[in-house]
């Protein structure tokens, strides 16, 4: 069943926090919107993190919802401690293993050349709406095997408009015979979305939105690579893969595989004998020395610790991430209607920290099998990309923040900033 979109209060304050749910943990930002430049940015003017245990979320569904709720309590105080504001608003993001991304296009041709009545217009952006209900509805039935899952739209965008061939901006008095419309729209579970909600409520908190993760990043980092731009999107994430297709400037489609930064530290642990979280914190140490020693900048202070170890590493990075590259080829297989890919791939998420994804990524040959428009072109992500963000805390350089941050796209944008 599909039900319509839901609409959130839109108090257009200044300030908002956005939540983010990982694997092993959760993220409180606190944000200021800045009005006095010639344009609106976000400040990220606090921040707050607390571990949680494992299986208290999985896949972005939050199984033990006390914890979660005490977690979040304690993030947001972090992040807005030292902050003299009262935030009222929050923002929430979805990946694409709970988000289901689609471009739908309608063509329609008319006779005369007379502007577009009311009507037309209406007619238009209704077809749009009954296709990409359709489309939604096949897509969670191929992965579920269920029809009847009751989803919601959290996102629509029109990403382009044509009249006989020529962009507009509006099909408001627009005249010609032949009409075609590109619109973006995200879908999720309806038991999803009132979760969040239920989330809110619990922290006395409004929610102003809750957005496709692809959808907020592709929106930030278009006024960085051009209005209409081609690319894929390679989001690793704790528990999940996102990979994300761009045309014309506007998300495609959209697909995940189960595999994230959490299978590399769960195979860590286990041949480390660690804790999970002592064996995330290997991991992190292990990619900064590699990082390190790549850029010639590395410091002695995590050398002795993890030579011991670093064997150990090297199997369980190269165990996981046969797997993890076989699942993204195979999405790219699975991405049903596309001819061809652009030839940039955008990486970000906490998982590309380790350097083996890109190594695998750039050397094996498994992009020969993909109709690319050229050979690929890796591009890491960082959060100057995002057009709208500024970070004021100093803490935010890792590309596990990238997406939550563009998460602010969505706050501007449904409160009239843009």
């Amino acid at each position: 069943m599909f039900k319509l979109p839901f609409s959130f209060g839109s108090s257009k304050e200044p300030y908002f926090l956005i939540l983010t749910l990982g694997a092993d943990h959760i993220e409180c930002f606190a944000v200021h919107v800045n009005t006095e430049s010639f344009k609106p940015v976000c400040e990220i003017i606090g921040f707050g993190s607390e571990l949680v245990g494992l299986d208290i979320i999985r896949s972005g569904v939050i199984v033990d919802f006390d914890s979660v709720v005490l977690a979040f309590k304690n993030a947001v105080a972090t992040a807005t401690s030292e902050l003299d504001v009262k935030f009222r608003d929050v923002v929430f993001g979805l990946n694409s293993s709970i988000a289901f991304d689609l471009m739908t296009n309608v063509r329609l041709t008319r006779s005369g050349v007379k502007p577009l009545t009311s009507e037309e217009i209406a007619d238009v952006y209704s077809s749009t709406s009954e296709a990409a209900n359709a489309a939604a509805l096949e897509e969670i039935s191929k992965i579920t095997g269920d029809s009847n899952i009751d989803l919601e739209c959290i996102t629509t965008s029109t990403v382009y408009i044509e009249v006989d061939g020529n962009k507009v901006d509006s099909l408001e008095h627009a005249t010609g015979k032949v009409i075609e419309l590109a619109q973006f729209c995200s879908y999720a579970p309806t038991y999803v979305t009132h979760m969040l909600q239920d989330l809110a409520s619990a922290l006395k908190l409004n929610v102003s939105a809750i957005t496709s993760e692809m959808y907020a990043l592709t929106s930030s980092i278009k006024p960085m690579l051009g209005e209409y731009f081609d690319g894929v999107i390679i989001d690793v994430g704790s528990d999940s893969t996102n990979v994300g297709v761009v045309f014309g400037g506007g998300v495609v489609n959209s697909k995940s595989i189960s595999v994230g930064g959490s299978d590399f530290t769960k195979q860590i642990s286990k041949l480390t004998g660690l804790s999970y979280f002592g064996a995330e914190k290997k991991k992190t140490d292990y990619s900064r020395v590699q990082a390190e020693e790549q850029n010639n900048t590395l410091t002695q202070t995590l050398m002795p610790d993890l030579e011991e170890d670093d064997t150990k590493i090297h199997q369980a990075i190269g165990s996981v991430i046969e797997t993890w590259l076989s699942g993204v080829e195979l999405l790219f297989s699975e991405f049903d209607g596309i001819k061809t890919f652009g030839s940039k791939i955008y990486l970000t998420g906490g998982g590309i920290m380790l350097p083996e994804i890109l190594d695998v990524l750039t050397k094996e040959p498994w992009t020969k099998a993909i109709p690319f428009k050229s050979p690929p072109e890796f591009v890491k992500l960082n959060l100057m990309d995002l057009h709208f963000v500024s970070d004021k805390t100093g803490m935010l350089d890792s590309p596990m923040f990238i997406i939550p941050a563009s998460l602010s796209y969505t706050y501007l944008e449904s409160n009239s900033y843009l």
